[in-house]
């Protein structure tokens, strides 16, 4: 409905609703007014919001008044402290819905001293679905909001299911590929670092297909290792690579339903003593948080919204050894050959962080720390 990033919408964004009578629907609802005071006002908006998160997310716009369905007018709201209505909020939900709602996105776009607009972002939920007070689940269509009936909540709680299996076998599959070489491209061998972002939307029998254009800037796309560095285009999605005397040793590839892969064989063929593989834990902390900022700059452009699957691999790198942040070389090796962490779902990429340093966190186990040593200076 809008298409920028949620903080950037501001008053011109709500004019242009106005002035274009976009009209209520499956993803935006206009309200004049907020009302949380009653029993029956906290249901009402309780059922408003999954009624978002039930079918494809969307809008709740407050301090407008409609008239058949479009803004007429754009009074404002005296909606009093915006933290405390957000806090607000955020217990209604937790008190009033199950499973719990995640990924809410609030906001007032002041219009003069006293009044304000207050905006709610609901996005699609892959928890649900939603039901209000344990009696109730609501969707939405054209007309607006509508409750539920049997054949349409099993459907959903069905389709959710059907979700997490297709994602597990879709990420298992790309493994099996990297791991016999099958990947996007051709890689040189060498024990592996393996990110896969799956945007939850990018699965479903009504995921979308981007238009991806071409992958003209390497900072939009490098690879964790970066040497000499060149774009591709493919069948199956755009990226970039790593070519060191015609050979690759890592790209990152989006695909064109929004997956992305990043596969490197550079970083981890540093050689260590006994002819070992050295892993490098600050290093790869250091280069996942580099390329999730690449990552989100290119999902901003194509329209790409989270939930976002993170799953995160070391592969072939039995007997490896690690080098901590002091750039100590560790006792222990790695007795597995493949490492597969934890998967982790994050709404947005300012979360990624959490992430990495779980990734982190879990190599220092693997290194037989208890917990991160403690950095020293020389």
């Amino acid at each position: 409905m809008f298409n920028k990033p949620f903080d950037n919408i501001n008053i011109d964004d709500i004019n242009f609703l106005k002035e274009n009578a976009v009209p209520e629907g499956t993803s935006i609802d206009y309200k004049e007014q907020l009302h949380l005071n009653s029993r029956e006002q906290r249901k009402e908006f309780a059922a408003d919001i999954t009624s978002f998160a039930n079918t494809n997310g969307g809008y709740l716009v407050f301090g407008v008044s409609e008239n058949e369905g479009v803004i007429n007018e754009i009074n404002g709201e005296v909606f009093g402290n915006i933290d405390h209505l957000k806090q607000q909020i955020e217990n209604l939900l937790r008190d009033m819905v199950e499973p719990r709602m995640n990924g809410l996105q609030m906001k007032a776009i002041e219009i003069n001293a006293e009044k304000s607009i207050f905006i709610i972002r609901v996005q699609r939920s892959f928890s649900g679905p939603h039901i209000v007070r344990g009696r109730e689940f609501y969707g939405r269509n054209t007309s607006g909001k509508y409750q539920l009936e049997y054949n349409e909540i099993k459907r959903r709680f069905l389709e959710n299911e059907g979700l997490y299996k297709e994602i597990k076998d879709f990420h298992l599959e790309r493994l099996f590929k990297v791991k016999a070489d099958e990947g996007y491209l051709k890689l040189a061998p060498g024990p592996t670092i393996m990110l896969n972002v799956l945007p939850l939307s990018a699965f479903g029998f009504d995921a979308s297909v981007l238009d991806l254009g071409s992958p003209y800037d390497e900072r939009d796309f490098g690879p964790l290792y970066q040497a000499g560095v060149d774009y591709h285009i493919g069948f199956e999605g755009i990226g970039w690579r790593t070519t060191i005397q015609h050979q690759c040793y890592g790209y990152h590839h989006i695909n064109r339903r929004g997956i992305v892969e990043i596969v490197d064989r550079g970083i981890l063929r540093i050689i260590g003593e006994g002819q070992r593989i050295t892993i490098n834990i600050p290093m790869i902390e250091q280069k996942l948080n580099e390329v999730a900022n690449k990552i989100a700059s290119n999902y901003l452009r194509y329209g790409v919204e989270g939930p976002f699957v993170l799953r995160f691999a070391l592969l072939d790198v039995g007997q490896a050894v690690f080098i901590n942040q002091n750039g100590e070389v560790t006792q222990y090796n790695i007795l597995q050959n493949d490492l597969l962490f934890p998967d982790m779902i994050i709404n947005d990429f300012s979360e990624f962080r959490s992430f990495s340093s779980q990734v982190g966190d879990l190599l220092y186990n693997a290194a037989g720390y208890t917990q991160r040593p403690t950095l020293y200076m020389q």
